[in-house]
């Protein structure tokens, strides 16, 4: 996701990539509540948190998001032992105060691991540190959250 396009004169480059549909868009409420981003995953927040990014972008009025098929994941670099990765709309928009979320457990994560998230940010072309989330038979959560609707990942289990 964050790989440099090597461009050069007389060449005809050719990238594949996956284009996927978006689950189901769950509509904002003007304050802070829990919607279905993507299969598994859950994010708080409110109509009151969502900001444009700096260039005029239209207001927004839902989120969604979808999970990534393995085959389908971007370039991951700098980032080992992944076990999901989801794309969230509206894309690049930030969250004033961060957005708490959580994860179900459809991998049958072993319960008391703790696991990281990782958010990319494009403007920094980075992987922030979106804090780690505790597994139990049915969910994974914790402190993490995110500061902008991007490319989530969940990598683990971290050692305490």
């Amino acid at each position: 996701a964050f790989a440099a396009i090597d461009l050069q004169s007389g060449t005809t480059p050719s990238y594949t990539m996956a284009l996927l549909d978006l689950d189901t868009a769950s509509p904002l409420a003007a304050t802070p509540a829990w919607h279905d981003v993507g299969s598994g995953l859950r994010v708080e927040v409110g109509l009151d948190q969502v900001e444009p990014p700096d260039i005029f972008f239209p207001d927004v009025t839902e989120v969604a998001g979808v999970q990534v098929p393995q085959a389908a994941w971007p370039p991951l670099e700098g980032l080992s032992d992944v076990i999901a990765v989801w794309y969230t709309s509206p894309f690049d928009y930030s969250i004033s105060g961060g957005a708490a979320i959580e994860i179900d457990n459809q991998w049958n994560l072993p319960a008391g691991n703790t696991y990281q998230v990782w958010v990319g940010s494009y403007e920094e072309r980075a992987w922030l540190d979106g804090g780690t989330l505790t597994a139990d038979a049915a969910v994974l959560t914790g402190t993490a959250e995110i500061e902008h609707f991007s490319t989530i990942v969940l990598t683990g289990p971290v050692t305490p």
